[in-house]
Order: structure tokens, then C-alpha cells, then sequence
């Protein structure tokens, strides 16, 4: 039987002091920073509260906003000079408003993350509100507690097709199996990097610390090594 065996390493948005992605489905090109973190830092980047409050005004000034409802979120990059630059939004059909919003929040004045008493890039999360005949927005803050809790083993995945046949005769009968930091020595289940060494050994860089995967044997590198 060949055994095909698999890690599940959630390859996803990190904590503090690791790199970032984009959070929401439309991207937005043009941002210049490519590493950065998510929602880090003490204190963690904010708006300048004047030139937000313009954003608002100006808003709600253009248009006419009379029985709208709804939520725009956008995902800003504050480098470590205070700039911004959107990233990605949630709005596929690319309306006027958002296209507006992502020009304003571009020229925003913003205040980097501090992260160990030097600034440092950073995305933050804003979430605009359609009510009541206006507009009104704030920052949406990462819930850490629940971004680990949803990183928790979902259980046994259900299988839906169960005659398929694979047409290469190799893979005729195969094992999948799943390590989680459940039910192996796998320190975290979310990972960065992964690199296979000469000897065909994966190497992991998760996020509580750095182990290797012989095929068989998953073992923890010692941070001294």
C-alpha cells in the first residue's frame, strides 16, 4: 500500500510579530510594504481622529445615503512611517462609495504600531456602517481568543464522494493521515514556512517553534540548535 501522509498546518493570517496577508476577498493593488503584521503592536496603529472624522463628513456629505444599510469592511497597512494604504475590502461589486473609501483611508492620517518601543508596519481592520441615514466607522480589533479558538481540530472530516477511482494505478489504495497538535508532538498547528532538506525531510517553522517531519516521527528542534 503506498501511504500518502500529510501534516495539517493551517498556512493562515499570523499573530503578532509574523507576517500578514490580505483578510478580504477583493485585493487592492499598490501597497508598497510586503511584511507586516496583523493588528500588533502596544499601542497598536489607529487613525488620527480629526482626519477619520473628515472621512465621515465627506462621505456622507457626497452622497445620499436615505434608507441604505450595510457594512463595508477594508483592511488598511499602516507602515512604521504612519502612512496607509488599503490592502483588500469585502465589497465585490466595487461601488462608488468603496472606491471613495479606499482614496480617503489612502490619505488618512494614520499612527504606527509600536512593537517592542520602535514603530513597525502593521494591518488593521475598519468596518463602515450604513444606518439611520449615514455613515459611520471604526476600527475592528482582532479578537485573539477567538482567532485560536478557530484554529481548534474541526474533527473528522465527513466524505462526500466515496466511489471515486483514481486512473493512476499507484494510488490505488493509499492512507491519508492528519497530524494535529492533538494528537502528535506538533507544538502549534499554524505554520509560515515549510522547506523538504536533502534527505527529504520537511522542515516546519510554526508558530511555537521550529520541528522536522521524517515521514514518521515528528520532532521538536531545540531553540539553541
Amino acid at each position: 500500500m503506498r501511504r500518502i501522509t500529510c501534516i495539517l498546518l493551517s498556512i493562515i493570517l499570523i499573530l503578532t510579530r509574523v507576517n500578514a496577508q490580505n483578510l478580504y476577498p477583493v485585493k487592492v493593488e499598490g501597497c508598497a510594504v510586503s511584511t507586516f503584521c496583523l493588528d500588533c503592536g502596544d499601542p497598536k496603529a489607529t487613525y488620527d481622529e480629526d482626519s477619520f472624522d473628515q472621512i465621515i463628513k465627506a462621505i456622507n456629505t457626497k452622497y445620499n445615503l436615505k434608507g441604505a444599510s450595510g457594512q463595508i469592511a477594508l483592511q488598511v497597512l499602516v507602515d512604521s512611517s504612519g502612512n496607509g494604504c488599503v490592502l483588500s475590502h469585502d465589497d465585490a461589486s466595487k461601488n462608488a462609495l468603496t472606491l471613495d473609501l479606499i482614496q480617503y483611508l489612502d490619505h488618512c492620517k494614520w499612527k504606527a504600531a509600536i512593537d517592542e518601543n520602535k514603530p513597525v508596519a502593521s494591518s488593521i481592520n475598519i468596518i463602515f456602517k450604513l444606518s439611520n441615514d449615514q455613515l459611520s466607522g471604526e476600527i475592528q480589533r482582532v479578537d485573539m481568543d477567538a482567532f485560536n479558538d478557530n484554529m481548534s481540530n474541526p474533527g473528522t472530516p465527513e466524505i462526500y464522494n466515496k466511489t471515486y477511482h483514481y486512473k493512476n494505478p499507484s494510488l490505488s489504495s493509499y492512507e491519508i493521515t492528519v497530524w494535529q497538535k492533538e494528537n502528535s508532538d506538533l507544538p502549534n498547528d499554524m505554520s509560515q514556512h515549510c522547506v523538504a532538506d536533502k534527505n527529504d525531510d520537511i522542515w516546519y517553522g510554526t508558530y511555537s517553534g521550529f520541528v522536522k517531519f521524517d515521514g514518521k516521527n515528528i520532532i521538536n528542534d531545540k531553540k539553541s540548535n
